[in-house]
């Protein structure tokens, strides 16, 4: 083989060999973020996690996607989280909607209209088809420990069930600390 053809040989192998090794650090840094939930905090921490049937589920983004969008629509008083786990293109979601915040305190989470109620919802891995919502007979709750309209931070705990119409998902132990925009 000439010398000139080893070289972009060389050149492929050792870009693929890196690839490679980014890969394996992404994993490794997403099965590290999975290991515990966040700690409950309440200064804008930026971390939203649960357990999901008992699995833990933490907020996560390899940057194909926010892992986290908070929003407050002052019409309304209605405080939106939206969280993901993003990694390769795909993602899990949850998303938890409370209407009528104005103090801290317990809301109730049991409805299936984004218009009216306060509602939450799960979607497995890129399946919006599949999408588990809480309803009359799914319910949950949300304590909100902290909402600061002038830093602009949302602080607190939520568990729900929510149903794709055959099977359950119950989600516990979920917090959430984050900095919302209007």
């Amino acid at each position: 083989m000439k010398k000139s053809n080893i070289i972009p040989l060389l050149l492929l192998f050792s870009g693929l060999f890196t690839m490679n090794l980014h890969c394996e650090k992404e994993k490794d840094i997403f099965e590290e973020s999975q290991k515990s939930l966040p700690p409950l905090s309440s200064w804008g921490a930026n971390t939203f996690g649960c357990k999901v049937d008992g699995k833990n589920w933490v907020a996560y983004s390899d940057n194909s996607f926010p892992k986290i969008v908070a929003q407050f629509d002052k019409i309304d008083n209605e405080l939106s989280i939206d969280a993901v786990i993003a990694k390769e293109g795909k993602y899990e979601d949850i998303y938890v909607s409370i209407k009528n915040v104005s103090v801290i305190g317990y809301f109730t989470l049991k409805g299936n209209d984004p218009k009216n109620d306060n509602n939450a919802s799960y979607i497995p891995y890129s399946n919006i088809s599949n999408t588990y919502r809480t309803n009359d007979t799914q319910i949950g709750s949300v304590h909100l420990i902290k909402f600061d309209t002038l830093y602009q931070i949302a602080s607190g705990t939520f568990q729900f069930q929510c149903t794709n119409g055959v099977q359950a998902v119950t989600i516990t132990e979920g917090r959430f600390d984050v900095h919302y925009s209007y």
